[in-house]
């Protein structure tokens, strides 16, 4: 029964948005302009399971970052799925390979693709495995570990992954080591570019978590004072543009220091910080406990700035909103 349903509201779901996106006077088929030197799609928190709606939602999303968009380069930053069971990866896979037509991709680890089961099962390794073998069939770069470093015309990504299956995430002094190793590597290599880190939680702090104290634990790092190091390291570097997604809130405000929570935050000396919604759901209301949300960020790269923009990737809108500038040095 609950097949035939999901079955159900999925068509209904493909019309509604269907039309939205039609008729929606915020629908802008975006071409990025001459002067665009490198365009990234970000998306976080798909949670996909076997589940028609989640497909459905996945292929609206890719189907407007590829055709849409059309980014050099896109970010799936972590909780790809909402349990690291093979049935969940094998359906956010089709929908990917169906639907999803950028070459470029990279992964990021997150906290539910290290939980086997919710209640019974968070065995790191086996669940980290399986993270590597999915994402090594959908990325064209080889990886081994949940932390690598990825050039792509000129640019450097350095992604970051959890160290176990806690909820916050846990980086180890010797991760954070080979961070600082590779941001000097890829500042020395590329002066007067951006340099992106990719994690899936934000730092402690940051949109909105934070602890009460250096020593506490929050919902960013498994603990602030591991978050405080993290980030003293990233501000050593000029240009740093860190993404993360995990709050699952909302695209908002976009503009730099904005209150409590904005999706991009200025930190530190040198760090734009850019938080990214749930693409699959945000609150707990709405469509099967949740509100169904599409978000995630277009970033381009200009020759003396960096341009962060909200987009809703399943209604083909653009999130006013959500559009900051951020100068190189």
């Amino acid at each position: 029964m609950s097949g035939v349903f999901n079955q159900a509201v999925a068509g209904i779901l493909s019309v509604i948005f269907g039309i939205a996106s039609f008729f929606s006077s915020n629908l802008n088929f975006h071409k990025r302009t001459d002067d665009v030197l490198f365009t990234i799609a970000a998306v976080s928190d798909i949670h996909m399971k076997d589940s028609a709606v989640r497909r459905l939602v996945a292929d609206f999303c890719f189907n407007d970052i590829t055709k849409t968009i059309a980014p050099d380069l896109l970010l799936l930053d972590g909780d790809l799925v909402d349990e690291s069971k093979d049935e969940y990866y094998d359906s956010l896979k089709s929908s990917f390979d169906g639907w999803c037509g950028v070459e470029n991709v990279l992964l990021t680890l997150g906290n539910h693709d290290t939980w086997e089961d919710y209640d019974t099962s968070h065995e790191y390794e086996s669940a980290r495995d399986r993270w590597l073998e999915y994402s090594n069939q959908m990325m064209a770069f080889r990886h081994d570990e949940v932390f690598y470093h990825y050039v792509q015309s000129g640019y450097h990504f350095i992604v970051l992954g959890q160290e176990s299956s806690s909820t916050a995430a846990e980086i180890s002094d010797e991760q954070i080591a080979w961070m600082d190793a590779q941001l000097a590597d890829a500042s020395a290599d590329s002066a007067g570019k951006p340099v992106f880190v990719f994690l899936h939680q934000p730092m402690s702090y940051t949109h909105g978590v934070g602890a009460d104290d250096v020593d506490d634990d929050d919902e960013g790092f498994r603990t602030a004072a591991q978050s405080e190091k993290f980030q003293k390291t990233l501000d050593k570097y000029q240009n740093i543009i860190y993404v993360s997604g995990h709050t699952h809130k909302a695209l908002n405000g976009g503009k730099l220091n904005g209150g409590d929570f904005a999706t991009v935050e200025k930190v530190g000396e040198n760090i734009t910080s850019v938080n990214l919604p749930s693409m699959m759901y945000f609150g707990w209301s709405g469509l099967g406990g949740h509100v169904i949300s599409g978000g995630g960020a277009v970033i381009n790269v200009y020759e003396d700035k960096v341009e962060i923009r909200g987009r809703n990737f399943l209604t083909r809108t653009w999130c006013e909103d959500v559009h900051a500038v951020i100068d190189i040095k």
